[in-house]
C-alpha cells in the first residue's frame, strides 16, 4: 500500500489550513495587482543561498510564476513558460516554489523542463499571502521599475502564451531597451 499520495495530500491540508487560520487582513493595498508595486517578498532561493531582494526585479523586466510538483495545471503549463523564456531570452524568469519540497521540485523540473533562472521557496506561506495568490499556478509580469504589469491565474495555455503575454513582454522589452 503506498502511503505517498496520502501523506502528501494530508501536508496539502494542513499547509493550506494554516494559510487560512492566519491572522492577516488581506486588503487590496496589500497584494500584488497589475499598476502596483510588487510587495516586498521574505524568501530564500532553493539552495538558500540567496534572499529575495528589492533588485530581484528592479533593472529588467521579469516574470514570477507561482508553482508546486503537485500542481498538475502547473505541469501543463511548463512548456509554454519554456518558449516563453526561448523568446524572451533577456527577460528573468523566477519561480516562486510553494508549499512543496525541494527533491519533488527538482524531479518535476527535470521531467517539465527549467525556464527558470532561479527558484525561491515559499515553505510558509506568507509570500503566497502577501501577493494576494488565491491558487496555483499564477503568473506577474513586472517591469524593470518592479511595477506588476500582467497578472495571470491558471495555466498559460498557447493562446495566452502567443497573445496578452508575449505583447505585454514585447512592450516592457522596447520600454527597458529605450532606457
Amino acid at each position: 500500500m503506498r502511503l505517498t499520495p496520502i501523506v502528501t495530500f494530508a501536508l496539502i491540508v494542513f499547509f493550506m489550513g494554516l494559510t487560512l487560520l492566519r491572522q492577516y487582513e488581506l486588503r487590496e493595498d496589500m497584494v500584488a495587482t497589475p499598476n502596483s508595486a510588487l510587495p516586498p517578498l521574505s524568501l530564500n532561493t532553493l539552495d538558500g543561498k540567496q534572499k529575495w531582494g528589492e533588485k530581484t526585479v528592479l533593472g529588467h523586466v521579469t516574470v514570477v510564476n507561482i508553482f508546486a510538483s503537485w500542481c498538475g495545471p502547473c505541469a501543463k503549463e511548463m512548456p509554454e513558460l519554456m518558449e516563453l523564456k526561448k523568446q524572451f531570452p533577456n527577460v528573468q524568469f523566477e519561480g516562486l516554489v510553494w508549499n512543496d519540497d525541494p527533491a519533488l521540485i527538482a524531479a518535476f523540473l527535470k521531467q517539465h523542463g527549467n525556464p527558470f533562472n532561479r527558484l525561491w521557496l515559499d515553505r510558509t506561506g506568507d509570500a503566497a499571502i502577501a501577493l494576494g495568490i488565491r491558487g496555483i499556478p499564477e503568473t506577474f509580469i513586472i517591469d524593470a521599475k518592479g511595477v506588476v504589469r500582467l497578472r495571470m491565474t491558471g495555466a498559460i495555455t498557447k493562446t495566452m502564451r502567443t497573445g496578452k503575454l508575449t505583447d505585454t513582454l514585447i512592450s516592457l522589452s522596447d520600454e527597458a531597451q529605450k532606457k
